[in-house]
């Protein structure tokens, strides 16, 4: 499905950060720009649906780490916030702790799921491994089974590399490197303002609940 018509010239979305957001750290900041400085590829941001209409998503269905198949097309209605990254990548271990702050302040909204996809063939055991030495567990499911080229299908060519995708299943950002969690809330409130109700999840889903209930 397509957006309605958009203005030609790009527009960049923001809105005021969330208090809770706000208040949770203070040198959390310099370590994000550490990481974006030495992140695993370019730092480049994307705004697929600034100027243009939405590029479709690309589907598909990778296992969680705790056995789950995760379809992606079965998330459309919802805003979905993808970290692509690998236990190589050294500023990755970053990315975590600003998705967990997110997921926490959007605990209560139906309409948000954050996943992580691995896409260094990494295996669960080494996944967890990774993130209990680096203190990057996630509070969201972590996917198994991608790779770099279906991050490249997303518009991702360096890690983390972070995609949100609107309610209609469209690309709507891309940025590589680590975004902070008041980044990510900046882009994804105009997409919820927007939002209609989540459908009820099908075949081959899970409802956002159980999205959020489940971690790594």
């Amino acid at each position: 499905m397509q957006p309605s018509g958009r203005s030609s010239k790009p527009v960049r979305r923001r809105v005021a950060a969330r208090p809770d957001l706000m208040r949770r750290r203070t040198g959390a900041g310099l370590l994000a720009l550490l990481a974006l400085l030495l992140g695993c590829g370019s730092s480049v941001e994307s705004d697929e649906g600034s100027a243009e209409p939405r590029t479709p998503a690309p589907d598909f269905e990778l296992v969680s780490l705790e056995g789950d198949a995760i379809r992606l097309s079965a998330l459309r209605g919802h805003v979905v916030v993808l970290d692509f990254w690998a236990t190589w990548c050294a500023p990755c271990i970053f990315q975590p702790r600003e998705l967990n702050a997110l997921r926490r302040e959007y605990r209560d909204e139906e309409n948000v799921v954050v996943l992580g996809v691995e896409v260094g063939g990494a295996s669960a055991e080494e996944i967890r491994a990774w993130a209990a030495e680096n203190r990057a567990i996630a509070e969201y499911p972590i996917l198994m089974g991608g790779d770099e080229d279906l991050a490249r299908r997303f518009g991702a060519y360096g890690f983390p590399a972070l995609v949100i995708l609107a309610p209609d299943g469209g690309i709507d950002h891309v940025e590589m490197g680590v975004t902070t969690a008041e980044e990510v809330a900046a882009r994804i409130e105009p997409l919820l303002e927007a939002a209609p109700p989540p459908p009820v999840a099908g075949d081959g889903a899970r409802e956002s609940s159980e999205f959020r209930a489940k971690g790594a």
